[in-house]
């Protein structure tokens, strides 16, 4: 797959939450060394994907109707540096993808 994801959410050098159309997210500052809780409940067909993502289990922040260019939705946990430059770590426990009606 290539492209730009639809919808994403991550973590700038501040530790601040961005979403992908770079707002910034009123969840607080994630801390090194603090266990996290991330859902996203998607939405999709053949053309469009929905995304609402929770921090904590609270609803923080979503994407409505956006286009999917390879007709394809997929999830991806990682890291993404533009310079390929840094040393932080991330640690993705119990991850899950569930099947809901």
């Amino acid at each position: 797959m290539s492209g730009v994801p639809p919808s994403w959410i991550g973590v700038d050098q501040n530790w601040n939450l961005h979403l992908s159309d770079n707002r910034h997210v009123k969840a607080g500052i994630l801390k090194p060394g603090v266990t996290y809780n991330f859902e996203a409940m998607i939405e999709n067909d053949e053309i469009i994907v929905s995304v609402v993502y929770f921090f904590n289990e609270k609803k923080i922040a979503g994407h409505k109707n956006r286009k999917l260019l390879n007709r394809c939705a997929y999830v991806k946990f990682g890291i993404y540096r533009v310079l390929s430059e840094g040393t932080t770590t991330f640690i993705y426990e119990n991850p899950t993808l569930e099947l809901t009606e």
